[in-house]
Order: structure tokens, then C-alpha cells, then sequence
């Protein structure tokens, strides 16, 4: 049998398979198996499965490699305490996969756990979109939950149910603070010139993901500077020399000038809005 040193050696190299033949006094070493987790987070899915449930363990593991949930024992995956504890610990590390994935269906099924799973907390991080990924159908198929989790990550719009890719006035809700679902929308919302103008009223930049035409729709393109006017970098190469968009694109936001033809350094009115910003660019 290996010691404990010669152990450590092999997980420290990779071969994490010596961990199955192992002595079964070190089998069922809590501190031991916890130690081997914390040199190779992969280490959990080779030691033994009555350690599986040993929640120090899982959470060293889990917070490191999420998918490592897939191996805990079936209680701990009922657990809704400990897996949202999990959840937003691993927002924490900026994790991109999620240990839901992993949880016991009736928790992706359970409506209040998957809007608590989906939750924001101000001033903390976001949940990750790919929890809404792994709640089950009907709740992707849910209105409420859809709208609860892309507000909360506007990456998940794209795991909502496909007939909420069309849905207007869902859409116009959760885009104030994220174009991601501007990724997913149905087409031909894209080249509707009534929906696009209530769009860019409530977030400027979804102006750049139009084609050509709109984004030369000097109608349009002025509700979408005056709401940001940084919105002024996917503006087409016609407006961005027409005064009364950059103007209205520099008064909401100063470095807006940055987007702007050079032509438009010219005007005193416009330099004036531009502040530092304009100066600078004379400089160059």
C-alpha cells in the first residue's frame, strides 16, 4: 500500500486513480480525502463514496469544478440549503458552469427554489444563466420565472421557451439592463421599425444589432443616442456626421464624441457638450 506521502505525490502529478487503492483506513479519512481535494479539486470523484456526503469536502470540490456535484451522494442533491449555498459561492469565482445542473429533479421542477436559485441580491454577483438552463421545461416555459432569471442574467433569455423569443412586451422588460437577449429575439423583430424605436428608448445600445437601414434611420437613431449615447459607435457612417445626433449623443454622454465623425470637431456647440473629451481628441 502507498503512504500517505506517495499519495499526495500521485494526486499532485495527476494520477488520481492511486486514490481507489488506497489503504481503507485513508479511504474513509475525512482530513486525508479532504487534503487530496484541495491539491486536484478532481481528486472527489475517486474517493470513496461514504465520503461523497461530507459536505467540507464537496464544497472544496464544487467551488473549484462544479460539475464535481455530478458524484455526490442522491441526499446531498436534495439539499436546497446547501446547494444554494453552493450556487452563490460559485457566482463568487465566476464560475460559467453551475452545480444545478447536478441537483435532484424535484428541485429543478420546485418553482420557488428555482427563483431563489435565479435570484440577484444587489451588490453581490449575478447568478449564472445556466442555472434557468437546467430548471425543468415547464418552468422555462413560465412567463414569471423567464422574466425573474433574464433580469436577473440576460444570458438566460436564450433557455426560455422558443415562443417567448417573439414576445414583445417580454422582450421590451428585461433588455433595460442587458442586449443579450437581442442574441436570441426572433428576426424579423430585428427589421420591426415600431418595436425597435420602444427598444433603444429603454436601452440604446440593442441599435447595434440592426442592419444598415435602421441604423441610418435618423428617427430612430436619436432615441438611441438619447438614452445612451455611447449608442453612437453603431451608428451608420451617414448620421455620424449629421449634427443633431451627435449633438444629442454628446450631450447625454461626453466621450460619446469618440464615435463621431471628424467633421464634427468643428462645431463649437458640439465641443462645448464634449468637454475634455473633444479637447483630447483635437490633440491628436
Amino acid at each position: 500500500m502507498l503512504s500517505k506521502n506517495e499519495i499526495i505525490e500521485k494526486v499532485k502529478s495527476g494520477d488520481l486513480q492511486s486514490i481507489l487503492d488506497m489503504d481503507l483506513n485513508l479511504k474513509i479519512d475525512i482530513e486525508f480525502n479532504n487534503e487530496l481535494v484541495d491539491i486536484n479539486a478532481k481528486a472527489f470523484e475517486f474517493i470513496d463514496d461514504r465520503l461523497k456526503s461530507n459536505k467540507k469536502i464537496i464544497f472544496n470540490a464544487t467551488t473549484v469544478e462544479p460539475k464535481l456535484f455530478k458524484f455526490v451522494s442522491n441526499d446531498i442533491k436534495k439539499d436546497k440549503k446547501f446547494i444554494l449555498e453552493l450556487c452563490i459561492e460559485n457566482r463568487e469565482n465566476y464560475c460559467d458552469s453551475s452545480i444545478f445542473e447536478f441537483a435532484d429533479i424535484s428541485l429543478k421542477k420546485n418553482k420557488e427554489f428555482v427563483l431563489e436559485v435565479c435570484n440577484y441580491d444587489e451588490g453581490g454577483c449575478p447568478p449564472s444563466f445556466s442555472e434557468f438552463e437546467f430548471a425543468d421545461t415547464a418552468l422555462q416555459n413560465d412567463k414569471d420565472v423567464v422574466r425573474f432569471a433574464t433580469l436577473a442574467n440576460g444570458k438566460a433569455f436564450q433557455h426560455a421557451n422558443i415562443s417567448f423569443m417573439s414576445d414583445k412586451e417580454l422582450i421590451l422588460e428585461v433588455i433595460p439592463y442587458s442586449t443579450c437577449p437581442f442574441y436570441c429575439i426572433d428576426e424579423s423583430l430585428l427589421s420591426d421599425k415600431d418595436f425597435m424605436m420602444k427598444a433603444v428608448t429603454v436601452n440604446g445600445f440593442t441599435l447595434g444589432f440592426l442592419n444598415d437601414d435602421l441604423r441610418n434611420d435618423k428617427e430612430l437613431v436619436l432615441l438611441a443616442v438619447k438614452e445612451n449615447g455611447d449608442s453612437l459607435q453603431y451608428v451608420g457612417k451617414t448620421l455620424i456626421k449629421d449634427r443633431d445626433v451627435v449633438l444629442a449623443a454628446v450631450k447625454e454622454n461626453e466621450p460619446a464624441i469618440e464615435y463621431a465623425d471628424k467633421s464634427m470637431l468643428k462645431d463649437e456647440q458640439i465641443m462645448m457638450y464634449a468637454g475634455s473629451w473633444g479637447k483630447s481628441l483635437l490633440k491628436r
